[in-house]
């Protein structure tokens, strides 16, 4: 039987070293975190750290979820530009709105920038179903509600939606 497409709020946190010992048994270490404020589909997601301030310089993990859709045809009126953020322990910690990117975007890839203080959202798909060569950044400045998103001056050269992005060793270009 078939299942059904459905945008949903619930988060799920897969333990990576688990995972891989978990898995030659047929099992998958998955932890369910807090419900997100919005139910999303076809968004991206990530993590980045930061060093709070306002918490005594301390170091945390961050997750990210960004753009998306509300169901599965992602029409325009359907397309999310909202993003919301994770501090702290994903399973007592709740996530808040953060930074309305500059576009509604769904379909486009996260990845954590190289030196994992930012959050990159590349391509994806934008209203009007045409594909996004851009590339935008999310950063935080000082204290848990200074998020900004920015465009980068950079391009794909060829525009792209539900791919991989990664970052890589500069010895691989």
């Amino acid at each position: 039987m078939a299942r059904k497409s459905a945008a949903t709020k619930f988060t799920y946190i897969l333990d990576i070293p688990a995972t891989t010992t978990t898995l030659r048994k047929g099992k998958q270490q998955r932890v369910k975190g807090q419900n997100m404020k919005a139910a999303r589909m076809f968004h991206s997601c990530g993590a980045m750290r930061m060093t709070n301030p306002g918490d005594g310089n301390r170091k945390q993990v961050v997750a990210i979820a960004a753009g998306g859709c509300t169901n599965p045809h992602c029409s325009t009126n359907s397309m999310l530009k909202s993003t919301e953020i994770l501090v702290g322990e994903p399973r007592k910690g709740g996530w808040t709105r953060g930074p309305d990117l500059p576009t509604r975007i769904e379909s486009a890839s996260g990845v954590t920038s190289p030196d994992g203080k930012s959050f990159l959202l590349v391509g994806g798909e934008l209203p009007g179903f045409v594909q996004s060569p851009y590339i935008y950044k999310l950063v935080f400045e000082q204290g848990l509600n200074n998020w900004e998103w920015t465009k980068l001056d950079q391009d794909l050269r060829e525009v792209r939606k539900q791919h991989v992005a990664m970052v890589v060793p500069q010895s691989f270009c």
